[in-house]
């Protein structure tokens, strides 16, 4: 096993609870198995924008403000950080140190993006985002050591 194998079998490890790893596989697995994957992306983001209205983010006056309550939330759930910030059209959200969840089966390693996009979608809504805009991936990492990257605006 190399260096970087290493790495990811132990962030693995650290990044959910023992008691969770194989249940959350497996069914996140099975799920995939039953349903089409246009489908379980629609669900995921459902669940993403139940848990930003589960856990609000308070008012802000500017992005650095957004940011640092995010980062507390996510602090909370042990899903990492977010760095936020304007580029023009839309804001950049950069998300890294996402929960991993060892993938067994034919689920993909991705799963977690739309639970992110619904997520981020819904807290911009909360704080007087414009309802069409959405937080959409910008990237697919190749390694959850490498962070996740939204743009949230108007997509077409």
């Amino acid at each position: 096993m190399n260096d970087v194998q290493a790495s990811l079998n132990y962030y693995a490890q650290r990044s959910c609870a023992e008691q969770w790893r194989v249940f959350l596989s497996e069914m996140i697995s099975e799920f995939y198995n039953q349903v089409d994957s246009e489908f379980a992306e629609s669900f995921f983001y459902r669940v993403g924008t139940r848990m930003a209205q589960a856990l609000p983010v308070p008012p802000a006056n500017s992005l650095e403000e957004v940011e640092a309550s995010l980062n507390r939330i996510l602090g909370q759930l042990n899903w990492g950080w977010v760095e936020v910030a304007e580029t023009g059209s839309h804001v950049r959200i950069v998300h890294g140190a996402y929960p991993v969840v060892p993938m067994y089966q034919n689920a993909p390693e991705t799963w977690l993006i739309p639970v992110l996009e619904g997520a981020y979608s819904e807290w911009f809504r909360s704080l007087g985002g414009e309802a069409e805009f959405r937080a959409r991936s910008a990237n697919r990492p190749e390694s959850p050591l490498l962070p996740f990257e939204f743009l949230y605006g108007r997509h077409p």
